[in-house]
């Protein structure tokens, strides 16, 4: 899982499912989860940002795939095997629309899909709205080409199976 998207509705079950990968992430050796949330159900997440901290949390993240980037260059390996001591780094953002909406937040989220995942670093990102008003066009369809859970009928769909989802509307 290098980038995941959740997709669906107010009410649908996107913050369980976040809810349910820290779980996961915990029985994962050398894993960490960070989370940018505005309400407190990803309270088990390794750390926290709300919305206000989002920026400040991405650039930390940027500034570890730079650094596991040039280790990787200089030792001439192609991916960051992670250690407890540098753990694959797993980023949750939940109700990522406002974070969208935020030119910088943007761009450091799509520095980090482009770059992340030599790194050991992943996104998921949990969204309701695909719209192009909502979405950096470049970044979202990156996120389609990626893993998606479309939580209509809580199932894994092609990416193009959750626009024309959420597009129904």
């Amino acid at each position: 899982m290098s980038t995941h998207l959740i997709v669906g509705p107010t009410g649908s079950g996107k913050s369980y499912r976040l809810q349910q990968l820290i779980a996961q992430a915990a029985t994962e050796e050398a894993t960490t989860t960070w989370a940018i949330t505005p309400r407190s159900e990803l309270a088990a997440a390794d750390r926290r940002a709300t919305p206000d901290g989002a920026e400040q949390m991405l650039n930390h993240a940027l500034a570890i795939v730079d650094q596991r980037n040039a280790a990787l260059r200089d030792a001439r390996q192609r991916t960051h095997q992670p250690t407890a001591a540098e753990p694959r780094i797993r980023l949750l953002i939940d109700e990522a629309e406002h974070l969208l909406r935020r030119e910088t937040a943007a761009e450091q989220l799509y520095s980090l899909v482009t770059t992340g995942r030599p790194a050991a670093v992943e996104t998921v990102v949990a969204v309701a709205d695909l719209r192009l008003s909502t979405w950096p066009l470049a970044l979202r369809d990156h996120y389609l080409a990626g893993t998606v859970t479309s939580l209509r009928g809580n199932r894994t769909v092609p990416g193009h199976q959750a626009l024309a989802d959420v597009t129904q509307d």
